[in-house]
């Protein structure tokens, strides 16, 4: 798998949130998060979603243990801690296909920001907020 194993600061934060295997997680640096805007059914489908589109930019994607991130989010404690979540959350789920069946029909029916999956998730960028958390 490539990207980076996790510094032990880090690491510590994935075990925080309930990672059952943080030594598994790599962070790739990206310059931007890709999206096949090449196929028409996945644009309408991310834009109808709110999860792509004018003024959304993606700053970090987990698939399975594989975290994509754009430099300064894989920098800061907070927004890793979130993307954490979602590992544990692919854990939890049994496998990324599982999970990303349930992200989906989530935002579907609650939209974004009132997913179940992402309240969870921004709940750890809550407690790890600068000043408020560490590992």
């Amino acid at each position: 798998m490539r990207g980076d194993a996790l510094d032990a600061k880090m690491e510590a934060v994935a075990r925080a949130v309930g990672v059952c295997h943080p030594e598994r997680i790599r962070i790739q640096i990206v310059d931007e998060i890709p999206f096949p805007w090449h196929d028409p059914e996945l644009r309408e489908t991310g834009q109808r979603l709110g999860l792509v589109g004018d003024g959304i930019r993606g700053n970090a994607q987990v698939f399975g243990y594989a975290v994509l991130s754009v430099p300064d989010y894989a920098r800061s404690v907070e927004k890793m801690a979130h993307e954490f979540v979602h590992v544990m959350q692919v854990e939890r789920e049994g496998s990324f296909e599982a999970f990303v069946r349930r992200y989906l029909t989530e935002v579907r029916e609650f939209g974004y920001h009132r997913a179940p999956l992402e309240i969870e998730a921004y709940a750890a960028n809550e407690r790890f907020a600068e000043g408020r958390m560490q590992p």
